[in-house]
This record gives structure tokens, C-alpha cells and sequence, in this order.
């Protein structure tokens, strides 16, 4: 049985190595990683969950750090032998393989994009379901309308969730430019880099509004904390939807 989204909450509170191994295997069998933050990266990004560093604050068990022998000095305090991998520790600012305990920069772009994306199309499908099945013109309209949408941001997400897996899967480094080719405005006339600015703020916006949605702030914090269903959240929702078709108008011109 797989875990649900709140077995994961659940475990973030008192996260242990080996129950995260559990949980993380009962989602992909043969998969590998060798550190709580891994684990938990990993966890936060398949069920959508917002991943901060203040998350992960236990050292991983003794029994799966780097095995190295130890050895009593004269005195008789132990003194323990670093293995191979323990010969360097390599600086914050390098990159680390997918099995390792960081997450590139990159990566974590790929998984903000992702999140708001997955979010929006969302209560996209939501605005779209509520129109039911009346067939008059305004309303076929906005259907159509809202299913293109859907469907652009479901290729874009695909396409997100395929760089994330081949990085860790197969360790290919994903091509930012190519996955962020849209977001770039050409500068030669002088509208694009109107247009540009407008959508950076407009982006900027969005992103504090998803704060409020999964943390009741504008600015992230350690621990999710969703704004229930209400007259704030919907208004919320209905100010992000018309910004995106803002961002989406934009794009186009």
C-alpha cells in the first residue's frame, strides 16, 4: 500500500532514516539515496509538498554514515579512520550527484515551476468542472478556452517532471535553457522588455500568493501550514487565475 500525503506530513515531524527508506520504497522498489534530506526531497517532491533545508534537521543514523574503521589512541579516546568518501567533503557551491544529500539549484527551480504549475492547472480544471454541461456560447467558450490551458500547462509539467527523473534516475544534467526558453524575452524592442518586467512582476506576485495558499504567509516557513477553504482562499485563487491568463496574454504579444 502506497503512503499518502499525510503519512509524509506525518513524518517530517519525527523524521528517522529507516521509516523514510520504507515509505520512499513503498513508491519506487529499487530506488537509492543514503541521506535523511534525500529522503526527504524526494518524498515533498512526489506528493507536492513544498521542501525548505530547516526540514531535515537529524543527522543521519551512525549506521549509514560512511563506514570507516576506529581505532583507540593511547589515551584511550577512539579515533576514527575516514573511508574514501570521507576525503573530501566537497563545498556547498559543487554539485553533488543525485544520490547525494544536496539539491542542485537547478533542480529545486524545476520543482517551484513544477509545484505552481501542478496548482494552477488544478483549479483550472476546477473553474472548468464547474461550469458543467450547459452549451450555450459563453460558456463553450470558456470551456475551450480553459481545456487549451490545461492542456499547455500538462505538457510544460510532463516535460518538468521528465528533467527531474533523468537527473536522478539517469544523472543527466537538464538543459535550463530549453526548459525555461519561455520565460526569456527577446530585448531588441523596447515592448518585450516592458512586456518582460510586467511578467517578472506579475510572476512575483504569484509566487506570494502561493505562499499564503501553502503557508498563510507571503514567505515560505519551515513547516506547510494550508489556508483553509474560505472566502480568503478562493478569492486568493481567483486572483492567481486571472494573473496567469495576464502572463499568458503577455507571452503572445
Amino acid at each position: 500500500m502506497k503512503p499518502q500525503k499525510q503519512d509524509i506530513l506525518n513524518w517530517l515531524q519525527n523524521p528517522d532514516y529507516h521509516k523514510g527508506m520504507l515509505l520512499l520504497q513503498q513508491i519506487k522498489p529499487n530506488i537509492k539515496v543514503n541521506t535523511l534530506r534525500a529522503i526527504a526531497a524526494k518524498l515533498c517532491f512526489h506528493f507536492q509538498i513544498p521542501f525548505t533545508e530547516q526540514m531535515i534537521g537529524t543527522p543521519m543514523p551512525p549506521s549509514h554514515k560512511d563506514k570507516g574503521a576506529t581505532k583507540k589512541t593511547p589515551s584511550g579516546v577512539e579515533k576514527r579512520t575516514p573511508s574514501g568518501s570521507e576525503k573530501k567533503t566537497p563545498s556547498r557551491s559543487e554539485k553533488r550527484t543525485p544520490s547525494g544529500a544536496e539539491v542542485p539549484d537547478f533542480i529545486e527551480k524545476i520543482i517551484r515551476e513544477h509545484t505552481m504549475l501542478v496548482n494552477l492547472r488544478s483549479q483550472m480544471g476546477d473553474e472548468r468542472h464547474a461550469l458543467g454541461s450547459k452549451n450555450d456560447a459563453a460558456t463553450m467558450k470558456k470551456r475551450k478556452m480553459l481545456s487549451g490551458s490545461i492542456n499547455q500547462q500538462s505538457e510544460r509539467i510532463e516535460m518538468l517532471y521528465r528533467a527531474k527523473e533523468d537527473y536522478y534516475e539517469k544523472g543527466i544534467t537538464p538543459d535550463m535553457d530549453m526548459l525555461f526558453s519561455s520565460q526569456k524575452v527577446e530585448e531588441k524592442p523596447d515592448v518585450n522588455k516592458k512586456n518582460n518586467k510586467t511578467i517578472n512582476a506579475l510572476r512575483a506576485s504569484q509566487a506570494r500568493d502561493q505562499n499564503m495558499l501553502d503557508y498563510q504567509t507571503v514567505g515560505k516557513q519551515p513547516q506547510p501550514n494550508p489556508m483553509p477553504d474560505g472566502p480568503k482562499r478562493r478569492t486568493i485563487i481567483a486572483r492567481m487565475k486571472k494573473r496567469l491568463k495576464e502572463i499568458e496574454n503577455l507571452k503572445t504579444k
